[in-house]
C-alpha cells in the first residue's frame, strides 16, 4: 500500500525572515531623523502660537490700562499661576509678579474663587514651550513650580547716537529691586518690530532656533547668528536680522 502523498507546506525560511527584519530596521533608521524633524517643527509652531496668544492678551491688557503694558515683572517667567498671583497683579507696590498673572483674565483662564484654594498652582498649556517642557522633564523628571520656566522677558539693546540703551517693555522687578523699572506705554515703543517682549528661556531650544514675541505682535524664530545675548546677568539682547 502506497503512503498518501505529502502536502507541500509553504512558509518563510529563516533567511527570508532575517532579510525582512533587516529591511525594516534600515527603514526605521532612515525615517527616525525625519520623525524628529517633524516633532521639532510641531513644537516650534505650537510655541510660536502660544507666544502670539500671549501677545494678543498683552495688547488687550494695554487697551484696558490706557496703553500701559503689564508689569513690572521678572526676567525668568513662571509658567504657572495661582489666584493669589492674579490678585497681586492688580495691586501696586508688589514685586516678582509673573507676566502670566497679568494676562490670565485676557486668556479666559480659570481662577479659583474658593479662598482655601488661592495658592493652588495652575499650569496652563497656552503658556508652555513644548520643547522646553520636554527638556525639563528629561533633566528633572517632572514639572514643578520651581522649574516651570519656559520664557524670558529680556531687555532689547538699541543704539541711540553713541549710547547703548536697554529697553524693557514690561519693566523689571526682583526681590532685591527697591526701585523697579516700570512698564512702558505702547506709544513709547520706538521700534516695536525690533523690540523683544518674550523669548524662549532656553536659547536655541528648537534645533538651534529661538522663538521670540516682538512688540508688534509677531512671533519669529531666529537662529543664533541673528541675535546676540550681550550680558549673561541681565541678559539684554540685540537683534541682528529678522530674515
Amino acid at each position: 500500500m502506497k503512503a498518501p502523498p505529502r502536502k507541500h507546506v509553504s512558509g518563510f525560511s529563516l533567511m527570508e525572515i532575517l532579510a525582512v527584519v533587516t529591511i525594516l530596521v534600515v527603514l526605521i533608521a532612515l525615517a527616525y531623523p525625519l520623525f524628529g524633524k517633524i516633532r521639532q517643527h510641531t513644537d516650534m509652531t505650537r510655541c510660536a502660537s502660544h507666544l502670539r496668544t500671549m501677545g494678543v492678551a498683552i495688547f488687550a491688557y494695554a487697551a484696558d490700562h490706557g496703553g500701559l503694558l503689564p508689569g513690572p515683572t521678572v526676567a525668568d517667567q513662571l509658567s504657572y499661576y495661582s489666584a493669589r498671583h492674579v490678585a497681586s497683579a492688580m495691586q501696586t507696590g508688589t514685586t516678582q509678579r509673573p507676566l502670566l498673572a497679568f494676562l490670565v483674565p485676557y486668556m479666559n483662564l480659570p481662577v479659583p474663587t474658593d479662598p482655601a484654594r488661592e495658592n493652588d498652582s495652575i499650569f496652563p498649556a497656552v503658556a508652555e514651550c513644548p520643547a522646553a517642557k520636554r527638556e525639563i522633564i528629561a533633566a528633572e523628571g517632572k514639572i514643578t513650580k520651581d522649574n516651570v520656566k519656559y520664557f524670558h522677558t529680556p531687555a532689547t539693546r538699541f543704539k541711540e547716537g553713541n549710547k547703548d540703551v536697554d529697553f524693557r517693555p514690561f519693566g523689571y522687578s526682583s526681590s532685591s529691586a527697591t526701585n523697579p523699572t516700570m512698564p512702558s506705554k505702547l506709544s513709547a515703543l520706538k521700534e516695536p518690530a525690533s523690540t523683544v517682549g518674550i523669548r524662549d528661556r532656553i536659547v536655541g531650544v528648537h534645533g538651534g532656533v529661538t522663538n521670540m514675541l516682538l512688540m508688534d505682535g509677531s512671533a519669529v524664530g531666529l537662529r543664533e547668528d541673528q541675535f546676540e545675548i550681550i550680558d549673561a546677568n541681565g541678559k539684554p539682547m540685540r537683534l541682528k536680522s529678522l530674515r
